[in-house]
């Protein structure tokens, strides 16, 4: 059941910081509030071993799907570059008396 994957998402953020001292104002919910992509997680970061800072993030399986494949994968947005058509230049034609297959410079006759 999906409620109880989301209740084991709390109840394992509240074994790690259990486990290592939470960091102050470094943990977000984003199950309760999604990002506008959909993106969902608990990121919480903490003191781990030898007070080395480490960042955790915790979510369902599905939420992890989202997340690596779906509409909030970092891919979708950070990797898109919508295609907008450049404006056409000026094209040199070969019909003004220009010789065909030149090498294309300008050279004094």
């Amino acid at each position: 059941r999906v409620a109880d994957a989301v209740d084991t998402c709390y109840k394992l953020v509240s074994a790690v910081h259990s486990i290592w001292k939470p960091i102050p104002q470094e943990f977000d919910d984003y199950i309760a509030n999604p990002k506008p992509s959909g993106y969902q997680a608990l990121h919480t970061a903490v003191k781990g071993p030898e007070g080395i800072p480490m960042e955790v993030q915790i979510k369902t399986s599905s939420m992890h799907e989202l997340a690596e494949y779906g509409a909030a994968a970092h891919w979708v947005y950070k990797e898109y570059v919508p295609t907008v058509p450049s404006p056409k230049q000026p094209v040199s034609s070969s019909s003004g008396g220009a010789a065909a297959g030149g090498g294309g410079g300008q050279g004094a006759a």
